[in-house]
């Protein structure tokens, strides 16, 4: 109704008939959210955990690149289990993803998990590390949800960092966008909202519009 491009949620690295419906529609799939992510965490101390997250990823990102998707987001499941040197095996990791993703015309952001759900890549400073580490921003980009930011412009007007994709919860009411870019520096490259359960005051519509003039 809207003409609105989708993020499609990927949550098993077996090949399922909804990749060719999405194939066969003249929907835009704009991103790809690895969310079965979720049960394995990239750096876990058990290889079994660290191998499947990996083999989900890579197959996510040829999946991506079948649905002509521009991005892939890669979550950190919260997990207080941890292999050693956890931070470097991440860069590794994520290096090796990079160099797949460049071949595909792809961009990967990373998201965190829930705030203090693990020792490591439990928020937006964590991952921002890691990213200055991978130094590459025309690759890798930071993810973040609304919910988890607690206060958001208070949030923004400490960060000191850019931003490529914001994932905005249910809306029940429209954000102040303009003033969260102003307070910012700069909109994100993608915004995405959560299809609401219940819309009876059309507030998903009311927010498309205001992004779309901001």
């Amino acid at each position: 109704e809207h003409s609105l491009p989708l993020e499609v949620s990927y949550e098993s690295w077996q090949t399922k008939g909804w990749i060719y419906l999405y194939e066969e529609s003249e929907v835009e799939v704009v991103s790809l959210r690895v969310i079965a992510m979720t049960e394995h965490h990239i750096v876990h101390k058990d290889k079994h955990h660290r191998f499947e997250s990996q083999r989900l990823f890579e197959n996510a990102l040829e999946i991506a690149k079948r649905l002509q998707a521009k991005r892939v987001t890669a979550y950190f499941a919260p997990t207080l289990d941890l292999a050693d040197n956890p931070f470097d095996r991440a860069l590794d990791t994520f290096a090796a993803f990079g160099e797949m993703a460049q071949s595909l015309e792809l961009k990967i952001d990373i998201m965190p998990s829930p705030p203090k759900s693990a020792p490591l890549f439990s928020s937006a400073e964590d991952v921002q590390n890691l990213l200055a580490a991978l130094n590459n921003e025309e690759l890798f980009g930071l993810r973040l949800n609304d919910q988890n930011l607690g206060k958001v412009e208070t949030f923004f007007s400490q960060w000191k960092n850019g931003l490529a994709h914001l994932q905005l919860s249910e809306p029940k009411e429209k954000p102040p966008l303009s003033k969260w870019w102003e307070i910012l520096g700069n909109q994100p490259q993608i915004i995405s909202v959560l299809c609401p359960q219940f819309d009876e005051a059309n507030s998903t519509a009311e927010l498309v519009d205001e992004l779309r003039a901001t």
